[in-house]
């Protein structure tokens, strides 16, 4: 049973990781397109570019506050899926008979509770 339940434990482990790795990817490419799209303002007052210019930044536009709702949801996930890491490590602690881990494993998720004003 323990053997099962650690692999659950870590397949769940490996997929918070995955889903941070990909928020934090997303964060990255919302900094860069922001970032790009200030330099092609900037670049709009050369005589005749916004002409190229003034399209991309506007279908960047867009596209942005679908991408910022997309961070936002994925980082909720990736928080919620923090919690259910810690509260993982503290079954993981209890099952195993090491209940000074789970106790500090279960203080932790209660002070982060009352932290968040759950």
């Amino acid at each position: 049973m323990a053997d099962e339940l650690g692999i659950v434990f870590d397949t769940i482990r490996d997929v918070a990781s995955t889903a941070s790795d990909i928020l934090s990817t997303l964060n990255t490419i919302q900094d860069i397109c922001d970032g790009t799209c200030v330099a092609l303002g900037v670049a709009s007052a050369i005589p005749g570019a916004a002409a190229f210019t003034g399209p991309v930044i506007s279908l960047y536009n867009s596209i942005r506050p679908t991408l910022v709702t997309v961070i936002d949801v994925g980082g909720t996930v990736v928080q919620f899926m923090g919690i259910a890491c810690d509260v993982l490590d503290a079954a993981d602690a209890l099952i195993s008979g090491d209940f000074e881990t789970f106790a500090s494993e279960a203080a932790g998720i209660a002070q982060s509770a009352i932290g968040d004003g759950v």
